[in-house]
């Protein structure tokens, strides 16, 4: 990576191959000007499980949809590494209101 920018081919996926995306999310590297937990935006707390969830249980070129339990199981394996536990607990606590959203927007 030269000055921030991703390789050419960051967003070619190869199955059973990391995504330079994941490599980047995995690395442990920290939030743009070196925040850390609770000094990341809320708001990008927040959109960090959304995209993920979606990710996830998302039909993708490279992969199938992961059934809603596997999705809903990573978020919680990834609380605390990942992702900040109190968004999680919230979002977990609206886990019928999420999986309703889903069913209405699925197949868009």
């Amino acid at each position: 990576m030269i000055a921030g920018k991703a390789p050419a081919d960051a967003d070619n996926a190869t199955p059973g191959r990391p995504t330079y995306r994941s490599q980047l999310l995995c690395s442990r590297q920290r939030y743009p000007r070196g925040l850390r937990g609770e000094e990341i935006p809320l708001e990008g707390r927040i959109t960090a499980v959304a995209d993920v969830f979606d990710a996830l249980c998302s039909k993708r070129p490279y992969k199938p949809a992961f059934p809603l339990d596997k999705c809903f199981g990573t978020i919680e394996e990834e609380t605390g590494k990942h992702f900040d536990p109190t968004v999680v607990r919230a979002f977990l606590a609206r886990k019928d209101a999420v999986i309703a959203v889903y069913n209405e927007f699925r197949d868009l």
